[in-house]
């Protein structure tokens, strides 16, 4: 069963493990049927309107960031996992995570993995934070010679 789950991000095996553990625990399945049909059916796409979940996607965007030599500190601390940049989109419901890389031939050369739990969660925090976006990213303009939207992506979870 093991090699079932390569693949599965980390905040989706959690997700069917709850599901799968909520419906066992209001007796809608017994355990059995749980292991048996549960979150393995669902995983491979099967309906069963007991679980009452529609299929939710992850809204992830990447950026590529060509730093100023002279301003990596400045760049790390606030685009990292404890950066300005979290620390504002942790106040926004639906934020999930950020990921800061760093290229490993070109330390000038970072990419950051925003995720949220759906697009509109971003959309909202876009129009609730606008303001506070705004001033953080005038802060930030002048660190990176070069800001690429490398692309919109979605991650079906189930």
């Amino acid at each position: 069963m093991d090699s079932f789950w390569k693949g599965f991000s980390c905040v989706r095996k959690l997700s069917l493990a709850h599901r799968c553990r909520t419906a066992i625990q209001e007796e809608s399945i017994s355990p059995l049927e749980g292991i048996l049909n549960g979150p393995y059916v669902r995983a491979a796409g099967a309906e069963d309107s007991r679980w009452g979940v529609a299929p939710v996607t992850t809204y992830t965007y990447l950026w590529e960031f060509v730093v100023e030599s002279e301003h990596v500190d400045d760049f790390e601390r606030h685009y990292g996992p404890q950066g300005s940049w979290v620390q504002l989109f942790r106040q926004a419901a639906g934020y999930i995570d950020t990921l800061l890389l760093r290229d490993s031939t070109n330390p000038q050369r970072f990419i950051t993995i925003d995720r949220w739990e759906n697009e509109e969660a971003y959309r909202e925090f876009r129009t609730e934070f606008s303001q506070q976006y705004a001033t953080l990213d005038r802060l930030c303009e002048n660190l990176a010679m070069r800001e690429t939207l490398i692309g919109e992506f979605s991650e079906p979870t189930i």
